[in-house]
């Protein structure tokens, strides 16, 4: 199945979004230095899209996008590009030796969310699991 590529954006009004925010704690994490956190949202029966904001309060992080497929897997032991970074961070196994199957929507890259609000919104390819990856892994004193 064709993954269709997401809209990204950005918007300037970083103030008012923090502002926002704050008054909702549920919506505040922090990624400890030298971390990689992964965000779940599974799809919804309802819905067709997910959408995501965030901004730091200083210095930049790394931020990603992936797929995983409800109920395909592959071997363990296959070495493709969808399960590489699946595999290097620990994902779970099933008891049979098989991995999910997870696409690289957005590759990780490091984004200045200190200076403007990065926002996008992803089409469902199917039923699974989109994982929103937060890297701070090259920050060896700076939580995010």
């Amino acid at each position: 199945v064709p993954i269709i590529a997401p809209s990204m954006w950005t918007r300037p009004q970083i103030k008012e979004f923090k502002e926002k925010v704050l008054h909702d704690q549920d919506s505040v994490i922090t990624v400890g230095r030298g971390e990689v956190l992964t965000v779940r949202v599974p799809t919804h029966q309802d819905g067709s899209h997910l959408f995501w904001e965030f901004a730091t309060d200083d210095y930049d992080i790394g931020f990603g996008l992936y797929f995983e497929w409800k109920d395909v897997t592959i071997p363990a032991s296959t070495k493709t590009n969808e399960t590489k970074e699946e595999q290097i961070e620990g994902e779970k196994q099933t008891e049979q030796g098989r991995c999910p199957l997870v696409h690289e929507v957005v590759p990780v890259s490091r984004r200045d969310s200190h200076e403007e609000v990065y926002a996008g919104s992803h089409q469902y390819p199917g039923q699974g699991v989109h994982l929103l990856k937060f890297d701070n892994s090259y920050s060896l004193w700076r939580p995010k």
